[in-house]
């Protein structure tokens, strides 16, 4: 027996679903303890995007462009004046 289940797609992951099955057999049963069967299934995440990021390096060059950039406009300025 296979039985199939669609997820709505706002479902957060980490959601608990559980589902019940049973059976009703046509002819008396002696145990009927074993007519039903309970599944659970919890639900997985997409592993997130990565981010592209600098380098240490890189972030201490751009650092070191910003602060230069801004002594050569504050210079600038001073000029004018």
């Amino acid at each position: 027996m296979t039985t199939s289940a669609i997820v709505p797609l706002n479902t957060v992951p980490g959601t608990v679903l559980t589902g019940v099955a049973e059976v009703t057999p046509s002819a008396p049963d002696p145990d009927m303890a074993n007519n039903s069967a309970t599944a659970t299934l919890t639900v997985g995440g997409v592993a997130p995007a990565p981010v592209p990021t600098l380098t240490e390096w890189a972030m201490i060059l751009l650092g070191a462009l910003l602060a230069g950039g801004a002594v050569l406009q504050l210079e600038r300025r001073r000029r004018a004046i």
